[in-house]
């Protein structure tokens, strides 16, 4: 059975936009750059300036044209956020509570009128068109806080933004790979059912159910008897429970989202410039403070964790109730405290620098990469290490007691190394000397 594809990749296993080599950089920092100059010379003293100047409207202008991404930006909100356009209601990027009932009001009015409309994605040149190019993204930057408050450079500024387009960008992407991956099913569902016969069904039922014990004879009904989009909000989330199920644990998997945005920086260079942004918009004294506070916090928990525990101790002879009570707060404090519990929207601050790091040696594995283009790498790579030597990681007492006794936590934290050495090795500093040398020899 032969399955054409509506719009086939040359490369697809690409999982992001490759490197980019045009001028786009270098383009919008001239922008923010004039913008920058303006604020801090007190010529735009009001936020209304800033979203009405002409820098503002040069800056969407440029995103179009170079992305086909419509943003719609504000200025005087959230320091640097974005809202993309999600274009299924399951979206991957989505958290699972939100599956099927995310409700964006704007959002609902254009897929309302998208029907018949396609959208695409080119990984290679790092565009949207089509219906994509028509769905607005809302992006928050707020220039006057980066500029005056955390003295941001224009290229730090740039980093920023191309941050949150990169969130932007790969919403598009995984809503293509899912219209894709309907047209895909839809086809074998035509071609595999034919008339929609009850012996059909019961044949597709018993074959789902040896890949996935948690389908009903329901999900495959909606699958060939279903509208033209089959990906519905249950089959979806069967699909997914699918793979899931396939995977040791998925727990380095929640950072996804995040790490493809930092990636769609790495991609354009920005690498340094973004770790630098991050640090600065962390003070030294805010990164002090927060250390602080999380030492002081694990301290807290872990005396806590050894008085309930001695009180069940000490109640269980005299008090069933003081002892179930004790007894049951320990184990929930010490069991939240594993691996498998931590929320992974974001790395640890010291493992997301090292992803960044690691795409800047990544390009160094082209050998025809040339010297002029591989030194400021090599110079971005050994800056961003001197930040990383110091940046701080604090494992509290509780988390490695879960980690040791719990088996969820245990294969979330094994998982997390396996899936870092994995990185490591791809990525290793072998890359780093060999550009040396070739750079010593030329």
């Amino acid at each position: 059975m032969e399955l054409p594809l509506l719009r086939p990749r040359s490369k697809i296993s690409l999982e992001t936009i490759e490197y980019q080599n045009d001028n786009f950089g270098a383009d919008m920092e001239q922008i923010v750059g004039s913008l920058q100059k303006k604020i801090l010379d007190g010529i735009y003293n009001e936020s209304s300036l800033i979203a009405n100047s002409n820098e503002v409207r040069d800056l969407t202008n440029l995103i179009m044209e170079r992305f086909g991404l419509l943003v719609k930006l504000t200025v005087d909100k959230s320091i640097a956020a974005v809202l993309p356009f999600y274009a299924n209601k399951s979206h991957i990027f989505l958290n699972k509570f939100a599956h099927g009932i995310i409700n964006i009001k704007s959002q609902n009015a254009q897929l309302n009128n998208a029907h018949g409309k396609k959208g695409t994605v080119n990984l290679q040149k790092a565009r949207v068109g089509g219906w994509f190019s028509e769905c607005e993204n809302l992006l928050f930057i707020n220039f006057e806080f980066l500029f005056k408050q955390y003295k941001l450079t224009p290229s730090e500024t740039v980093a920023i933004i191309l941050h949150e387009l990169g969130h932007a960008f790969t919403t598009f992407e995984y809503s293509d790979r899912l219209e894709t991956a309907n047209q895909v099913l839809q086809d074998v569902a035509k071609e595999v059912t034919g008339k929609k016969t009850k012996a059909d069904k019961v044949y597709i039922y018993r074959q789902l159910k040896t890949v996935n014990s948690n389908i009903t004879e329901m999900e495959v009904d909606k699958l060939i008897s279903g509208s033209k989009i089959i990906g519905d909000v249950t089959w979806f989330k069967v699909v997914t429970g699918t793979v899931t199920d396939q995977l040791t644990n998925d727990a380095y998997s929640q950072t996804s989202s995040e790490q493809m945005a930092d990636n769609f920086v790495s991609r354009f260079g920005y690498y340094r410039s973004f770790i630098s942004g991050y640090e600065k918009t962390n003070s030294l004294d805010e990164l002090e403070k927060s250390r602080s506070v999380i030492r002081m916090q694990a301290i807290t928990d872990t005396v806590f964790f050894m008085i309930v525990s001695l009180l069940a101790v000490v109640s269980f002879p005299v008090s069933t109730f003081a002892f179930i009570l004790s007894s049951s707060t320990a184990y929930v404090l010490l069991r939240t405290s594993g691996e498998d519990y931590k929320d992974y929207t974001y790395d640890e601050l010291k493992l997301r620098y090292k992803r960044v790091r690691n795409e800047a040696v990544n390009r160094l594995k082209d050998m025809k990469c040339p010297p002029e283009v591989a030194r400021p790498i090599l110079d971005d790579i050994y800056f961003m290490d001197k930040i990383i030597s110091e940046t701080f990681r604090f494992s509290s007492p509780l988390k490695k007691m879960a980690n040791f006794l719990f088996s969820s936590a245990r294969d979330a934290k094994d998982s997390i190394n396996e899936q870092q050495l994995l990185e490591e090795l791809a990525m290793n500093d072998l890359f780093i000397a060999s550009t040396e040398l070739r750079i010593l020899n030329t």
